[in-house]
């Protein structure tokens, strides 16, 4: 069984406009948020086998905040610069590249694919995926490149007003 988590980055800065969009880094609410959902996923015991996320600055922030809650060590991210601006065939692409000695992957990046990715697994979602939501899947798949519609499950979506 593989299981993935798909995540959107934490919310991010546009208070410096010359900066370029993967240049952002997360503001205020974003660290917290990001600190909230890391934590939420600890709650759950959640442990990642693997973390890989789009090199953008607001992205790898995100995914240090939850590998840093989850004891998942910083310079094992992997970063996947396809990720960023990916649709999601592009992101299905990044999955079956997983090695299979990984059960349970979080995978972090970007809308519009993470709402599209997520959208073609149930039709309870059809606006975008909040940023810093967890989305949850399960596979029956032996090996992440066989990881699709067929065999996997969509579990539920987290976002962080869930628990205000």
């Amino acid at each position: 069984m593989k299981t993935l988590y798909l995540i959107r980055h934490a919310k991010s800065s546009k208070e410096d406009a010359t900066l370029r969009d993967f240049d952002r880094p997360l503001n205020n609410r974003g660290h917290n948020d990001a600190e909230f959902m890391a934590a939420h996923l600890k709650f759950l015991n959640v442990q990642p086998d693997l973390i890989i996320c789009s090199p953008a600055k607001r992205t790898l922030s995100t995914a240090e905040q939850f590998a840093l809650a989850l004891q998942y060590p910083l310079g094992k991210i992997q970063q996947e610069l396809s990720i960023y601006e990916a649709t999601p065939s592009e992101l299905y692409e990044v999955i079956h590249q997983i090695g299979d000695s990984n059960k349970i992957v979080l995978l972090i990046g970007h809308n519009p694919s993470i709402s599209l990715f997520t959208n073609g697994y149930t039709k309870e979602i059809s606006t975008l995926v909040p940023t810093c939501s967890v989305v949850h899947f399960k596979s029956e798949a032996e090996t992440w490149s066989k990881f699709n519609p067929e065999n996997a499950t969509f579990v539920n979506l987290v976002n962080p007003s869930d628990f205000i």
